[in-house]
């Protein structure tokens, strides 16, 4: 190789290395969620629930705001309010509710999982076309259980602490009264 396919070698490098070196390899975006693999969401066959899913946008580098998609792969669980692409402003965290329905005919001990897919980008990349996206999945399980009896049904236990309470202070001022009451007697 001549000394001019060198020259342009090293020039062809130097434009790839400050190509490289200029993108943004530190984005600190977060996705997370209360359940996990260690910690299921337990829902009876029927049950709703709402289950918050966090993301985060914490990157320390260039304070860039994000723009994020999420989707939800899963038939138990859909986004409450429909929207999928989210703007998340440098420092900030947003919840996203999560709708998971266990179905009706579930059996006991039915598990479902729950995919939660998140693609962030730099407002700046999504401006110009070109960027280096950040995707993220988080994964829970939800599993069908018994339904728990609820609560309200029979005596509350604030009326039995209360009742048992009575019956100590009406057998008090028995043996009080009845010590004290013959005490009285005897002195006639």
């Amino acid at each position: 190789m001549n000394l001019i396919g060198r020259l342009q070698l090293v020039k062809l490098t130097i434009i790839i290395g400050f190509l490289i070196l200029s993108i943004n390899f530190v984005n600190a975006f977060a996705i997370s969620t209360p359940n996990w693999d260690t910690s299921p969401l337990n829902l009876y066959p029927g049950e709703k629930r709402i289950v918050p899913i966090s993301l985060q946008n914490m990157a320390p580098a260039d304070k860039e705001d994000l723009v994020v998609e999420i989707q939800i792969s899963s038939e138990i669980a859909n986004i409450v309010t429909g929207q999928t692409v989210y703007d998340l402003p440098y420092g900030s965290e947003i919840k996203v509710p999560i709708e998971v329905i266990m179905p009706k005919d579930a059996n006991l001990g039915d598990t479902y999982d729950v995919m939660v897919n998140a693609k962030s980008s730099t407002k700046t990349e999504v401006s110009r076309g070109v960027g280096m996206n950040v995707a993220l999945v988080v994964k829970f399980p939800v599993i069908a259980v018994e339904k728990k009896p609820e609560t309200g049904e029979g005596v509350s236990p604030g009326l039995i602490s209360l009742i048992i309470l009575l019956l100590i202070i009406a057998i008090l001022i028995g043996i009080l009264h009845k010590k004290f009451g013959k005490k009285e007697k005897r002195k006639r």
